[in-house]
């Protein structure tokens, strides 16, 4: 939707996902928010025309493929030339931080670490993108990154480890790597908030990569 809103009522939004269930989600939302120029599609390929797209988007892909350069080089395929390439990932690897330091914090983030591991092929491919995009062939990319940060009773940081959790659980559960009795999510978003609060800490979260280049 963010894209349909720089290209306007004039200009075409085609959205892909392997996940049925994320675009009949993707579908209510695009419709309820009144976009009429957004078409979704159960793929993880555009059947389209090569050079034929004026920008390419991606948000949280590059790290579940197997060849994360050689994605790189197919989503340019369809970029007209002079068009812009632009990937968006996540850490799905390495450390948090909270200062003071917040033990139910880290634990929540290792358990999402684990998480995370169980279904990426490239968890650190944010972190590559000038090995990637050199290997697609690809100019260098622009990069920059961002750190979710916050602390208090209002941050949204405790609701979103909470529900990225939530979201990997089947996949910690079935790899009997953690407890689900122990995490008991319905109440893990409140516990969060006060052992931080308590502690008057700062705290990070999943850091956000984003980088791009023209073709």
């Amino acid at each position: 939707m963010l894209a349909a809103d720089m290209v306007g009522p004039s200009g075409s939004v085609i959205g892909l996902d392997r996940n049925p269930d994320i675009l009949i989600t993707a579908r209510e939302r695009a419709g309820d928010a009144g976009y009429t120029n957004i078409e979704f599609f159960e793929s993880s390929r555009a059947n389209l025309a090569p050079r034929s797209i004026d920008m390419v988007v991606a948000r949280y892909v590059l790290v579940h493929q197997s060849e994360p350069a050689e994605f790189i080089r197919l989503a340019a395929s369809y970029a007209r030339r002079g068009a812009i390439v632009a990937f968006h990932e996540v850490q799905c690897f390495g450390d948090i931080h909270s200062l003071p330091r917040v033990p139910l914090w880290h634990e929540v983030w290792s358990w999402i670490v684990a998480g995370f591991a169980t279904g990426m092929s490239h968890a650190d491919a944010g972190a590559r993108f000038i090995e990637h995009f050199s290997n697609a062939g690809l100019d260098l990319p622009t990069i920059f990154s961002e750190t979710p940060t916050g602390g208090g009773s209002a941050s949204p940081l405790y609701a979103w480890a909470t529900l990225t959790l939530r979201s990997l659980l089947p996949r910690l559960e079935s790899g009997s790597s953690i407890d689900a009795e122990k995490i008991d999510l319905n109440t893990l978003e409140d516990r969060l908030r006060e052992a931080v609060t308590s502690a008057r800490s700062q705290i990070t979260f999943a850091q956000q990569y984003c980088a791009w280049t023209r073709v």
